[in-house]
């Protein structure tokens, strides 16, 4: 696997790239499914209908207790996209709080999404 010293240097993210690679090694896996696992904790611009739900469902699993989880849990049936931008903004605050690194997708994710909000806000006026 190609990794970055970001994705070196952050265990609690390894996960998702090993369990990608384990998943198309022994399931045949497409790139859909491959890239909806690779990315589901850090996120990427640009991501497909199913890496948004597998993103957000990893963040609002029952077993997460954060300030905010419920709120995300609301938003993420009402309108996904708001409900990974605020996300991301928490994940951004929780890393930087802890000094530990910051993977560049999340910030390229959050941005991504709103600049796409502001051009449909545009079409709307």
């Amino acid at each position: 696997m190609d990794l970055s010293d970001v994705e070196i240097n952050s265990p609690q993210i390894l996960h998702a790239y090993v369990g990608a690679h384990i998943a198309r090694e022994y399931f045949s896996i497409d790139d859909d499914i491959f890239n909806a696992i690779y990315y589901h904790t850090v996120g990427r611009k640009d991501m497909s209908i199913l890496e948004k739900i597998i993103f957000i469902a990893d963040v609002i699993e029952e077993g997460r207790n954060f300030s905010g989880v419920e709120e995300l849990r609301k938003l993420a049936f009402q309108d996904i996209d708001l409900a990974i931008i605020k996300s991301c903004e928490l994940t951004i605050q929780y890393v930087i709080s802890r000094g530990l690194l910051l993977h560049n997708n999340t910030v390229e994710l959050r941005n991504s999404l709103i600049i796409k909000m502001g051009d449909k806000n545009e079409k709307n006026n």
